[in-house]
């Protein structure tokens, strides 16, 4: 039976251009041989912030799948590396594109992606609660889900760590700030209310 793994997330905010993202990235996948691994496989933002494909490239990923997100933002890439054997070359990705399944009722539902692997996680995630105390909990609700154990559901949102669903809708291109956060739940609000 084939042994795969995920690469959730690698985390360089400090660093860049100095190498240090390709290293992690080489620490784990050595770490993965040491395991037995046969595949591993990362999926990817186009967001500077993040560790981009450009480093898991130079490792010898390939594009599996891209993702396309709602409201044009930068599409997921899934990444993924044979540790054994040689690696079948990937000539087209298979493409999947997300519509947003917006929700036209109070109370406002957001869902909160993210994963105990992702050191950003816990910083939105804390943003989030702060922001949610401005409002009227009868007229909010949270969902907090872990992206790896809810793939499926995330899949289907064109979700990974960090991101925020508001009534279906993906407003984010990047991890917001508290401010932006209540800007978006504080016009979901009037949204609905006018709808009524």
């Amino acid at each position: 039976m084939e042994r795969l793994r995920l690469i959730t997330c690698i985390n360089k905010p400090k660093f860049e251009g100095k190498g240090v993202g390709l290293a992690l990235v080489q620490t784990a996948l050595d770490r993965l041989r040491q395991l037995d691994v046969d595949q591993v496989k990362t999926l990817v933002a186009r967001n500077p912030h993040w560790i981009t494909g450009g480093v898991y490239f130079r490792k010898g990923f390939q594009v599996e799948k891209t993702f396309f997100k709602p409201k044009g933002t930068e599409p997921l890439d899934l990444l993924t590396l044979n540790l054994k054997g040689k690696q079948t070359p990937i000539t087209e990705p298979a493409t999947a594109r997300f519509a947003p399944n917006v929700i036209d009722s109070l109370p406002v539902h957001i869902v909160c992606f993210g994963s105990g692997q992702c050191p950003f996680n816990a910083l939105v995630e804390s943003k989030l609660r702060k922001a949610l105390e401005k409002f009227d909990p009868r007229l909010v609700v949270l969902e907090v889900l872990d992206s790896w154990e809810n793939c499926k559901l995330a899949r289907e949102c064109g979700a990974m760590n960090s991101d925020l669903l508001i009534n279906g809708r993906m407003p984010f291109p990047g991890p917001p700030s508290q401010e932006q956060i209540e800007e978006e739940i504080r016009k979901e609000i009037e949204r609905i209310k006018a709808l009524h």
